[in-house]
């Protein structure tokens, strides 16, 4: 345990102050005026430093020379806060040389110690400038750090004449703000915050000191950190200076925090498969994407649930914590729990969608989605030929890939699934060893149409390298390749005519349906985008 406090105050340069004849006595050194600087909680056995206190954790000590003491109000640390109040406080410089090492706050009579209220503190270190006391915890043990205001001349400092206090101008680039500023001397500091001019109603808040690796007071920078401010609010800050019983009041500086304010979705809209563009309602949530800059940009929010309001009409986005610079939207649908823009999954039957919007910034928060079909419609309208009779129920169709006959290994036609960059708009179908795409279904056959359609993984492949199989329920199979080379594009509708006659199946050419006011497009799939 001594190993532990020698340590932590070796690391910081101070030297124990030690009590001969002739020197003053504890009690005569402890009175001043005492500013706390931090606090540890350590582990004795390990030296390990498990927690530590700020200074607003901690107490300001008044020690007065008729064995009275202040104590302002601490925090809530753990081990270490006390309400604040007058107390009487005595020393007790032991009978046993060295730190002491009681246990549960119980006092040992080794070493000086330092008592007040209940709390009995041991004494490590004691000069003119530095007071570091320390008490046992649980297992741990809790030390105290403290400069000493003013010079040690047995009596209260008396306050210096000339004071310069500056308050810093305030940077507001992000939503946390630090407010900062420079005292002439050392003193403990304070700085006032209040949204009126006049700083009525002001909030105290202590600041902290950075040293800036000066022993110079006059370099040194007090600071405190504000997070919980109200955006698109105008502040007024003052960095006060306390110097034994003065105090001495800085210039009040103003400023205005960022109208952070969240980002809402002005428009969601899509063109149903042939129809016209609307807005887009569903139940299904969207997934959104929030990122720095543009597209190119790092995540800022990931994977947004966003759910829609049916009773006011409008998608709820999430409050964000956008607050600075520009900002791009990526939307998507449906909500997946696992996802991100640049290797999004789809799989074959489910009609995704996704848009984009950039520019978004402090004076543009709404951003304007229109959702691009990712997947390719394809529908097979069966039939069978007039004249023919077949009495069986089609169960279910199949969309499958041949086998190559050179390399006895299946084409690479239909993908099991594909990624899709959202990013860049592009997309790269996924092949592998499967089975084929399974619809089902229950049909049946005569001579008026009947439609099953569904969603594929936009691909490009070659006449006779995949083919379309009808099944029925005594196992009973149709089959027919598809005699022309295909491409299946995102956001495209394709209609095959499946044709059951006496001699098998026949599969027509693909019919492609024109959209009325189709804003969809973009997305790339090229033939440097397909893999296995």
């Amino acid at each position: 345990m001594l190993a532990v406090l020698m340590s932590a105050c070796n690391k910081d340069g101070i030297e124990t102050i030690v009590i001969e004849d002739g020197q003053p006595s504890l009690a005569q050194m402890i009175v001043g005026t005492w500013q706390p600087n931090r606090g540890e909680i350590a582990d004795p056995n390990t030296g390990e430093v498990i927690e530590v206190i700020s200074p607003g954790e901690m107490p300001w000590m008044n020690i007065y020379d008729d064995s009275t003491i202040d104590v302002s109000q601490g925090g809530s640390g753990p081990g270490g806060s006390t309400g604040g109040g007058d107390f009487v406080w005595n020393v007790d410089e032991g009978d046993k040389p060295g730190p002491g090492s009681g246990s549960s706050g119980e006092y040992d009579g080794s070493g000086p110690s330092f008592h007040y209220d209940d709390y009995h503190w041991y004494i490590f270190q004691l000069t003119e400038h530095v007071f570091i006391i320390y008490r046992f915890y649980g297992d741990y043990i809790i030390i105290y750090y403290y400069y000493r205001l003013g010079g040690y001349d047995g009596a209260e400092p008396e306050p210096t004449p000339e004071i310069e206090v500056i308050t810093n101008e305030v940077d507001v680039s992000s939503d946390y703000i630090f407010v900062t500023g420079r005292i002439s001397v050392e003193a403990a500091g304070y700085f006032l915050i209040s949204t009126s001019a006049n700083m009525a109603d002001a909030q105290r808040y202590y600041a902290e000191i950075d040293p800036k690796g000066s022993d110079n007071p006059a370099d040194w920078e007090y600071y405190c950190g504000l997070g919980d401010l109200q955006p698109g609010t105008t502040y007024y800050a003052q960095l006060c200076a306390v110097v034994g019983e003065s105090e001495v009041q800085g210039n009040i500086v103003s400023f205005t925090t960022l109208d952070w304010s969240q980002l809402s979705l002005n428009s969601v809209t899509y063109t149903p498969w042939g129809g016209n563009q609307t807005d887009f309602v569903n139940e299904i949530p969207l997934g959104c994407f929030l990122l720095h800059g543009n597209l190119q940009g790092d995540i800022w929010q990931n994977n947004l649930m966003v759910s829609y309001d049916f009773t006011n009409k409008v998608w709820n986005m999430p409050v964000s914590d956008y607050t600075e610079g520009d900002a791009a939207l990526i939307a998507y649908w449906p909500y997946q729990q696992q996802a991100n823009p640049w290797e999004f999954v789809v799989y074959n039957g489910i009609d995704y969608m996704y848009g984009t919007c950039e520019g978004l910034n402090s004076s543009n928060r709404e951003a304007d989605i229109y959702l691009n079909h990712v997947m390719a419609k394809v529908n097979f309208s069966i039939t069978i030929e007039d004249g023919y009779s077949l009495d069986e129920t089609i169960n279910t169709v199949v969309i499958g890939n041949n086998n190559n006959p050179v390399i006895y290994d299946r084409y690479q036609a239909i993908p099991w699934a594909g990624h899709v960059n959202m990013t860049t708009n592009t997309l790269t179908p996924i092949y592998n060893s499967h089975d084929g795409v399974w619809l089902d279904c229950v049909i049946r056959p005569s001579t008026d149409a009947q439609v099953v359609e569904t969603f594929m993984v936009p691909t490009k492949f070659s006449a006779g390298n995949a083919f379309v199989q009808l099944l029925c329920g005594n196992n009973k199979v149709f089959s027919s390749d598809f005699s022309e080379d295909i491409s299946w594009e995102s956001g495209h509708e394709y209609t095959y005519e499946l044709v059951i006659t006496n001699h098998g199946l026949k599969i027509s050419e693909g019919e492609i349906i024109p959209w009325e006011n189709n804003m969809q497009g973009g997305i790339t799939v090229g033939d440097d985008n397909y893999v296995e």
